[in-house]
């Protein structure tokens, strides 16, 4: 009887101290995740729009992005112009993006304002935590911020 005392009193105890339930993250946990993790490299797909003098394409995309032994990214967006599709090309390496589009077919070299690596984030401004995601891949946070030039973004 003493034992099964015990094991109540004990059970007792446990449930009133219990696991504590994860707190629903902030955007600035789920924008600081790239930097926290062991992440080598990673693939993703784009689709948004861009506005340029009134008039606006929507875009879609996937690249790959590798984290190490060195930065760096390829990335291919297309669009439809006046009924005709087009691509942009862009390689990421090291701080230098090399870019192709229709108006310039050869391989352009500019040095990167913006990085690719996991602290891109880390100053962004108007964070707003969106919820969780159910993704094809699985559950993900979903953030909102802008980046320091300005752009809105997603970030899952």
């Amino acid at each position: 009887m003493r034992r099964l005392l015990l094991v109540f009193g004990v059970a007792a105890l446990a449930a009133g101290c219990g696991v504590p339930t994860p707190a629903t993250p902030t955007a600035k946990d789920v924008l600081a995740k790239p930097q926290q993790s062991d992440l080598k490299d990673a693939h993703f797909t784009v689709t948004g729009k861009i506005t340029d003098n009134g008039t606006t394409v929507e875009l879609v995309g996937d690249g790959a992005l590798v984290y190490k032994p060195k930065l760096a990214g390829r990335f291919k967006f297309t669009t439809n112009v006046g009924g005709q599709a087009v691509a942009i090309l862009e390689i990421s390496v090291d701080g230098t993006n090399y870019g192709m589009t229709p108006a310039s077919p050869k391989w352009v070299a500019t040095k990167s304002t913006s990085g690719i690596d996991p602290n891109a984030f880390a100053g962004a401004s108007e964070q707003k935590y969106v919820g969780e995601e159910n993704l094809p891949q699985g559950k993900a946070w979903h953030a909102t911020a802008k980046d320091k030039d300005g752009n809105a973004f997603d970030a899952y």
